[in-house]
């Protein structure tokens, strides 16, 4: 049973992905929602001192969590098939392109790690926010300079 459940779902979510650039409009409008719902959330909590700590928030970050990897793989599956062609041709592209594929990866491996540490420790550790961080600004960085390359010569 679970697994029929499953490839129904990899079926549904393969013909999702085979659609155009409507879908992937409405992927994105679905991760800005969450992404500021989470921001609303925190405004809200830290304004009031309150803690939102309680099983129904835990519920809702993985909620967040996992609506936020789906809708990340969507999107880079979709920018990985849309841009074949010129990927192919300019090789700053193919760089960028690999750069960001990467890192999106590890940033949802560390998104999954931070899940797996609050579900079985009920805390987590502030590291993979560090890490986060860095690997953020390392890629914003690089992605400038390359850009930089591109448009100055």
């Amino acid at each position: 049973m679970p697994r029929k459940v499953f490839n129904s779902f990899y079926l549904k979510c393969r013909k999702l992905e085979d659609l155009g650039i409507k879908r992937i409009s409405n992927i994105v409008y679905v991760l800005i929602a969450v992404l500021s719902l989470d921001t609303v959330i925190y405004v809200v909590s830290s304004a009031n001192g309150i803690q939102v700590s309680s099983s129904e928030g835990i519920i809702l970050f993985f909620i967040i969590c996992w609506t936020t990897i789906i809708c990340q793989l969507f999107i880079l599956a979709f920018i990985s098939r849309t841009s074949h062609d010129i990927r192919k041709r300019v090789r700053h592209i193919r760089l960028m392109h690999t750069a960001v594929a990467i890192v999106q990866y590890f940033l949802i491996l560390l998104l999954v790690y931070v899940m797996v540490e609050i579900a079985v420790l009920g805390s987590y550790s502030t590291i993979p926010s560090i890490l986060v961080i860095l690997v953020s600004y390392v890629l914003s960085i690089s992605l400038m300079g390359i850009f930089a390359v591109i448009f100055l010569t």
